[in-house]
């Protein structure tokens, strides 16, 4: 009897001892993935919040790029990019100088200015078509119907386009507009706006093909 109660002591000690070391291993062991699960989403979050913050400050730079090279309003300029910085929840500041554009990109959570100061020089003339296509952009971005990352890409695509009238029908509009503005505005005779007209075409030949080359001209355009 004796034997019989001590082997049923020693059985009950030894599945105390059992339990006692294996419950704690399976709870530790459990606890690791959700520990993990808890952390890739944040991970996810911020890695996706810092690709969004990235295609924002493309977007505002070709929207300027773009803005500068086609002719766009300059007093409308600096309140288009403020616009779409404030809907883009971006922090910049925005200078604005003839033909220049600075824009400097804040961190508000690290109080500095995260990516440095961008400096945007585009020496252009008028282009509507394109002007056009910048603003539909724009519009679509503000208005969350596409994404910065689609409206930047949409910008640079936008500035490899071919105009829709060759240099030579350029120059004749120019000449065109120079005569009917001398006649309308300065109430010249046929040979002023003939003047007129040749000086204007002139100034679109310069524009078209010698601003690229020639830094003097590109200076007299400033």
């Amino acid at each position: 009897m004796v034997g019989d109660h001590m082997g049923i002591l020693g059985a009950v000690v030894v599945l105390f001892l059992f339990f006692s070391v294996s419950v704690p291993r399976c709870q530790s062991h459990t606890a690791y993935p959700a520990h993990s699960n808890q952390m890739e989403p944040s991970l996810a979050s911020k890695a996706k919040s810092v690709a969004d913050t990235m295609h924002g400050h493309k977007f505002i730079i070709e929207l300027a790029r773009c803005s500068l090279a086609f002719g766009a309003p300059s007093h409308r300029l600096e309140a288009q990019l403020s616009t779409a910085a404030n809907v883009l929840d971006i922090h910049a500041e925005f200078l604005l100088l003839p033909n220049v554009v600075f824009i400097s990109f804040f961190d508000a959570e690290q109080g500095a200015h995260s990516s440095g100061l961008h400096v945007i020089k585009r020496i252009g003339g008028i282009s509507l078509s394109q002007l056009r296509a910048t603003h539909a952009v724009y519009k679509k971005v503000i208005g969350s119907e596409c994404t910065p990352e689609q409206g930047w890409k949409a910008l640079v695509i936008t500035q490899q386009l071919k105009l829709p009238y060759r240099e030579a029908a350029r120059c004749l509009i120019a000449f065109l507009c120079g005569a009917v503005i001398t006649v309308l505005a300065f109430d010249g005779s046929f040979s002023d706006a003939v003047a007129g007209g040749i000086a204007q075409g002139s100034l679109a030949f310069l524009n078209f093909k010698m601003i690229g080359s020639e830094p003097i001209v590109a200076r007299i355009f400033e």
